[in-house]
């Protein structure tokens, strides 16, 4: 991996000024081991700063090249990360519970918001959902219990993608 784009990446350009910290910086590892899976390219961050449009979709990516074999008959133009946490350091960090089914849940939600401000602004968002910082023995609970979810109200789970599913290191 390129050191300078991942820092370069790693920077998010909000209405407040770049901000980077560690979600943005797992957003841009997530991104660069997207791009190294060729699922996606071409990718930048949004302009929040002087874009009224960027700043109203609140996406973490642009892209301009995708996997066509992966997103059969899509053309996404952005790409958001979602990274859950291990309920474990939620507790440890001594913020209100979250349990696995509780993130899938605000995830959902979330990806429907986003999809349907994507659509009404006349562009396309995949999602990318990195298990990077949840325990490998509940990465495959939290991928069913997500699609189940999914499924039974009607968002169409194959623009969503799953990263770092196993154990197996980047």
């Amino acid at each position: 991996m390129d050191p300078a784009r991942f820092a370069q990446l790693s920077i998010e350009l909000t209405k407040v000024g770049p901000q980077q910290n560690i979600i943005t910086e797992i957003e841009a590892l997530t991104i660069l081991q997207a791009e190294e899976q060729n699922l996606v390219g071409g990718i930048s961050r949004p302009d929040m700063i002087n874009s009224e449009k960027e700043r109203k979709l609140n996406l973490d990516f642009k892209i301009s090249s995708w996997n066509e074999h992966i997103f059969i008959g899509l053309q996404p133009t952005y790409v958001d990360i979602k990274s859950p946490l291990d309920p474990e350091v939620i507790r440890a960090r001594n913020e209100p519970e979250q349990t696995l089914e509780d993130q899938v849940d605000n995830l959902l939600k979330t990806i429907y918001i986003q999809r349907q401000r994507a659509t009404d602004n006349q562009e396309t968002v995949i999602h990318i959902i990195t298990l990077l910082r949840i325990k490998p023995s509940d990465r495959a609970y939290f991928m069913d219990n997500l699609k189940n979810k999914a499924l039974k109200q009607n968002l169409d789970v194959t623009r969503i993608l799953f990263l770092n599913t196993s154990i197996d290191r980047i």
